[in-house]
């Protein structure tokens, strides 16, 4: 298995290295977030509560110009709580068809930003018991991608990303994430 791996991509390395960004090229993306927090307050008697969260985010975009892309990314995201009596792990799925602008800043570097808006389904399980719901999804985020080669950047930014349900009770969850990812370029014209 390791020896095909090795084999397809040394196959892709030149693909990469004649790729450019501008219209026409497809950029497939791959990032995760993590967190952590710990907060002091009254939960079920409680007098602390620990979060901590792991995602992964898989994408693409194509580029209409040199600077605009059109795309989507599907976002896979599980956060658990401790809460001194049990843990509470909730999981997000979301498919969220995305834009996104890069703005060259020298040949090695490009200052990027993006806009989501989607649908995600959020699974909460507790103590033996879970639930489900769907939720409206939006997200705003930007960072910096660095060009190690002209097809491939490490891309570091900041997303803001806020979900809300209808359901009752309602909900609104919203998040500030620190990103990391790599995107690698195909075709241009």
């Amino acid at each position: 298995m390791t020896k095909k791996l090795l084999l397809a991509a040394a196959l892709l390395l030149p693909l990469l290295a004649r790729a450019e960004i501008g219209a026409g090229t497809i950029e497939l993306q791959g990032s995760s977030t993590a967190g952590f927090s710990r907060d002091t307050a009254k939960v079920s008697g409680e007098d602390s509560v620990t979060t901590t969260s792991f995602g992964f985010n898989v994408g693409g975009l194509y580029y209409l110009t040199h600077l605009v892309g059109v795309g989507a990314e599907v976002q896979v995201a599980r956060a658990t709580t401790d809460v001194g009596a049990g843990d509470f792990t909730v999981t997000h799925l979301a498919f969220v068809p995305k834009l996104g602008i890069d703005f060259p800043i020298t040949q090695s570097a490009s200052v990027f930003g993006e806009a989501l808006l989607g649908i995600e389904h959020v699974k909460g399980e507790s103590s033996g018991s879970s639930g489900s719901t769907n939720a409206f999804v939006w997200g705003l985020g930007g960072g910096v991608k660095l060009f190690p080669m002209a097809a491939l950047s490490v891309d570091l930014g900041l997303r803001l990303r806020s979900s809300r349900n209808d359901d009752t009770p309602k909900e609104t969850n919203t998040s500030l994430s620190f990103m990391v990812g790599l995107s690698g370029y195909f075709g241009t014209r």
